[in-house]
């Protein structure tokens, strides 16, 4: 976004044998860029993954957005893969025009049916020092400190959780065992994503 070059045509092309159109000197930088990755995952419960089924889903669109994605209205959210819904990205002449058009699309990003890492993104696009540029790697404790308080874990707690994974994967496998005995399909990724629900609330 900040080179006007369109790296995944460059990628291509040389997947084909041909030469890059480009040299390193007709690279050039101007403005800034913002990437925000929409997750189905519930940041106010620790960023945990939300599988489920898109009801609705509706991208924003406008000057300097662009949004990679790989789902359409409808869509499941499976448990088996990264819950990475799509990359969103605002591009501005410079840090605040890219917040300020991160924000609206932020806005306009309409996803139903599964929670999402929008609302999140959200309060950080409005932090006045994300939006100065006076970042950390302890910016989310220290600017969020309730939701960083929601993803410590204590030892007991993950032990839990680990101990839920395993017990997961073991009826997985005993299902998939049992389905090839009969000559029929395992089980659907949505019946396991409701066990995982259950889980999740132990």
């Amino acid at each position: 976004m900040v080179t006007g070059i369109d790296l995944v045509l460059e990628q291509f092309k040389i997947a084909r044998g041909e030469k890059l159109s480009l040299s390193q000197k007709d690279v050039h930088h101007r403005g800034h860029a913002i990437e925000c990755r929409i997750y189905a995952e519930d940041a106010s419960a620790g960023f945990i993954p939300s599988t489920g089924h898109m009801a609705a889903y509706h991208e924003p669109a406008g000057p300097g957005v662009r949004v990679d994605s790989g789902f359409v209205a409808g869509d499941d959210i499976p448990i088996f893969y990264d819950p990475l819904i799509a990359k969103l990205i605002a591009w501005g002449e410079n840090r605040r025009q890219a917040t300020a058009r991160m924000c609206r699309a932020l806005g306009e990003y309409s996803i139903q049916g599964v929670e999402t890492t929008i609302p999140f993104e959200h309060l950080v696009m409005n932090n006045r020092r994300f939006v100065e540029g006076q970042l950390s790697t302890h910016f989310i404790e220290e600017e969020f400190p309730d939701l960083a308080a929601s993803l410590a874990r204590t030892d007991e707690e993950m032990e839990i959780s680990a101990m839920a994974a395993a017990l997961v994967d073991f009826q997985r496998q005993d299902r998939l065992a049992q389905a090839a005995k009969v000559g029929k399909k395992a089980s659907d990724a949505w019946k396991l994503s409701g066990r995982l629900a259950g889980l999740r609330k132990m």
